[in-house]
């Protein structure tokens, strides 16, 4: 998430956290490192999460999301990040396109901040 901007964004103690994984002033996210596709309800349980707390809604998957999932993100402005096992992140749909695009350039992907690969 600091990539994209959320620069005081923290990983959230374990424990009882809605779900969210990762929060910052402006944007929270949830993180699955699933076998499965994200479904459409997770997603929406997300969208609620962020809306009572008036934050932007991400969400990253190992696995990616089923295509109801997508669509209802979309919809909703939710920003869906499929990442590899290195962390790398990519967009799904548009508003991650969106929010990946205006941090291009920004600072080094996730991936090679961590790996110091030049990919």
């Amino acid at each position: 998430m600091r990539y994209l901007g959320f620069t005081d964004a923290v990983a959230t103690p374990v424990g009882a956290d809605e779900g969210i994984d990762v929060i910052s002033e402006a944007g929270l996210a949830q993180v699955k490192m699933e076998g499965s596709p994200t479904t459409r309800p997770t997603v929406q349980q997300l969208h609620g999460v962020a809306t009572a707390k008036e934050r932007e809604a991400l969400f990253f998957s190992l696995a990616g999301y089923t295509p109801p999932a997508v669509a209802w993100a979309s919809q909703h402005g939710i920003a869906l990040f499929q990442y590899d096992y290195q962390g790398a992140p990519q967009a799904i749909n548009p508003p991650a396109l969106r929010l990946l695009e205006s941090a291009d350039g920004r600072a080094p992907r996730p991936a090679e901040a961590d790996h110091g690969t030049d990919a």
